[in-house]
C-alpha cells in the first residue's frame, strides 16, 4: 500500500503530492519544474559568496532532494520523501528546511572538513575573516533555525507516536513536567503503582524519542543529533510538550 500524506496543506500542492505518492509521473515533472530552480537559488545564497563548494554541494543537494520526494530512495528501498510531508505550513518551507539541514550536515561532515583543510593551505592562517569561522557560526544547531523546526516537527511526530503506544504515560508526563505533580500523585489518583507511573512516562520518552529519530532520518539520514538537542528545542517552542510546535 502506497503512502498518503494529510490534507492539511494548500489544495494545489496537496494535490501535487498525492499525485506522486500514487506514481503519476506528470505530478512528480510539475513538482520538479515548480522547485527545483528556486530552491537552488535560495539554498546557494546561504552559502558564502567565496565558498565556491558551498554553492556546488547546493546544486547536488537540491537534485538528490528531488529525487527522493519524487521517486524515493532507491538504495535504501524507501518510497518518495513527500510522505512524510504532514501538510504543515507551505510544501516549499518544508523543502528549505530539509535542503538547509541536509547542507548543514554537509558542512558539518568529514569531507567538507577536508576539502577546508586543503582551502586553508592556499588561503593562509592570516585570512582576516576564515571562512571556516563563519561556517563554525552559521551552523551551530540551536542557532540554526531550519534545524529547529525540523526538530520541533520530529517532536511534534514523537509525540503523535506516543499518544499511539503509550497514551496513559504521556498523560502521565505531561502532569509531571508541565505541572509538577509528582508520581506518587500520579499514580494514586489512576489507582496504579508508583513504580508503574514512572515505567509508563519512561516508555512514554522512549515513543518520542524513536518516533522524533525516525523522522529525522527519513528527512536526512546524516544530520547527526543527540537527544540533548532535541530538548532543547523545548526552550525555543515551549508548547511542544502540549503537542503544539507553536513557540509562545
Amino acid at each position: 500500500m502506497k503512502a498518503v500524506a494529510t490534507s492539511e496543506g494548500p489544495p494545489e500542492e496537496m494535490e501535487m503530492v498525492q499525485g506522486i505518492l500514487r506514481g503519476d509521473a506528470v505530478a512528480a515533472e510539475r513538482f520538479i519544474k515548480r522547485f527545483r530552480d528556486s530552491l537552488i537559488l535560495w539554498l546557494a545564497s546561504k552559502c558564502d559568496a567565496k565558498d565556491g563548494r558551498s554553492r556546488e554541494k547546493a546544486i547536488d543537494v537540491i537534485d538528490q532532494l528531488m529525487a527522493e520526494c519524487a521517486a524515493g530512495d532507491a538504495g535504501r528501498a524507501k518510497g518518495p520523501l513527500l510522505a512524510k510531508f504532514g501538510g504543515r505550513g507551505s510544501l516549499e518551507g518544508w523543502l528549505r528546511r530539509s535542503a538547509r539541514c541536509r547542507l548543514i550536515s554537509w558542512w558539518r561532515s568529514l569531507e567538507y572538513r577536508s576539502e577546508q583543510t586543503e582551502s586553508s593551505l592556499v588561503t593562509g592562517e592570516d585570512d582576516e575573516n576564515p571562512l571556516d569561522t563563519r561556517l563554525a557560526v552559521s551552523t551551530d544547531v540551536y542557532a540554526e533555525e531550519a534545524v529547529a523546526e525540523v526538530l520541533r516537527d520530529a517532536l511534534l511526530a514523537g509525540f503523535k507516536q506516543a499518544e499511539k503506544e503509550e497514551p496513559l504515560g504521556l498523560v502521565f508526563l505531561r502532569l509531571s513536567s508541565l505541572h509538577g505533580i509528582q508520581k506518587q500523585r500520579l499514580a494514586q489518583a489512576w489507582n496504579r503503582d508508583p513504580a508503574q507511573a514512572g515505567r509508563r512516562i519512561a516508555k512514554a520518552l522512549e515513543s518520542i524519542r524513536d518516533g522524533a529519530r525516525d523522522y529525522v532520518r527519513a528527512i536526512d539520514p546524516h544530520l547527526d543529533l543527540e537527544w540533548a538537542d532535541y530538548l532543547k528545542v523545548f526552550e525555543t517552542y515551549p508548547r511542544l510538550m502540549h503537542g503544539d510546535g507553536g513557540a509562545v
